[in-house]
């Protein structure tokens, strides 16, 4: 099996389901608004363990690579409820970085019956540094996830490219909006090192703000030096890149319940077809049958699909690329 080594968070979802609520139109924004001064009745809760690092990891195991979480919990009993999920799931958990210093991220999670959500985040205390990482630990030819960060982690990236270089690592990189909002030379040497770099068309466009075309955006990356490029587009699909060919592709249709970890369902199905070899194109395949899958249910975990399965709903869902 493959190790895949995931970076990023690790947290606590508590999703709460309220009716009571309306989404307002205001300009280019969506507001979802409640009346002020109300007690407001919550229709459905419900606690899973979630952030990105900890759902690419459990949607990995799901194609049989052997992912370890490179994060940080505090110890209290919200770092320990998931640290007892990481360990069920199968989880290496070795490289988890517990102190008594550090609190435990969370997220609460609005979601209307629409299946719309918004989310409050505590990215709690506990800064991702590379010195609190045994590099020593990290397999030769292995892969990394690099996730999102919300801390300013300029520090610790430039130790993961090293490490990458160093140890002959595969890169998956999902930048986060901290990530995002950095000069563009910071970005670009990210890029280069990627072999495969996923976000989304708004985050594209403010690292390339110049550039027009979806082709052409695709491109830019593809220069840069990113192997494979993957922008989402929500609702509209996807489009991609491995270098040579040019994609497209839309979403599969379904009753949404909950919209979170829809983007790191897609995600790491895309990687683990990656890691067994199968073509690119099919690899988006699998990532947008995985994503459909993941919002028909609550949480981030419970609907998340192996091979054999997405094989099987690729085959009823029809889907086709097209070139760009």
């Amino acid at each position: 099996m493959k190790k895949v080594y995931c970076v990023g968070e690790a947290m606590r979802d508590t999703v709460l389901r309220v009716s009571e609520s309306k989404i307002v139109n205001e300009e280019e924004k969506k507001l979802l608004c409640f009346n002020f001064g109300d007690k407001i009745a919550v229709d459905e809760l419900k606690h899973f363990c979630g952030g990105s690092a900890l759902n690419v990891s459990f949607g990995l195991k799901k194609f049989g690579l052997e992912p370890a979480i490179i994060s940080t919990l505090g110890e209290d009993s919200e770092g320990g409820r998931v640290l007892e999920t990481l360990g069920s799931g199968g989880i290496d958990t070795s490289l988890i970085i517990k102190s008594g210093d550090f609190s435990t991220k969370a997220a609460f999670i609005l979601n209307t019956p629409e299946g719309d959500r918004t989310i409050l985040v505590y990215h709690g205390k506990g800064v991702l540094a590379s010195d609190l990482v045994d590099w020593d630990k990290i397999e030769e030819g292995a892969m990394i996830y690099l996730g999102p960060l919300p801390e300013n982690t300029q520090e610790f990236i430039d130790k993961v490219l090293e490490i990458k270089e160093k140890k002959n690592l595969s890169l998956v990189v999902n930048p986060g909006a901290i990530q995002i909002s950095w000069p563009a030379p910071e970005n670009k040497k990210v890029i280069e090192k990627a072999d495969l770099y996923v976000l989304n068309k708004d985050e594209a466009m403010t690292i390339f703000p110049t550039i027009e075309g979806e082709k052409e955006l695709l491109q830019k990356f593809i220069e840069t030096g990113a192997k494979k490029i993957i922008i989402t587009k929500g609702e509209e699909g996807s489009i991609a890149s491995d270098g040579e060919n040019f994609f497209k592709l839309g979403i599969v249709h379904v009753k949404t319940l909950d919209m979170t970890g829809a983007g790191d369902a897609f995600l790491s199905a895309v990687v683990g077809s990656i890691a067994r070899d199968m073509p690119f194109h099919e690899s988006l395949f699998a990532g947008a049958i995985n994503s459909a899958s993941v919002v028909e249910k609550y949480g981030a975990q419970e609907g998340l699909l192996g091979p054999d399965d997405i094989k099987t709903r690729t085959a009823e869902a029809a889907l086709q690329t097209e070139s760009l």
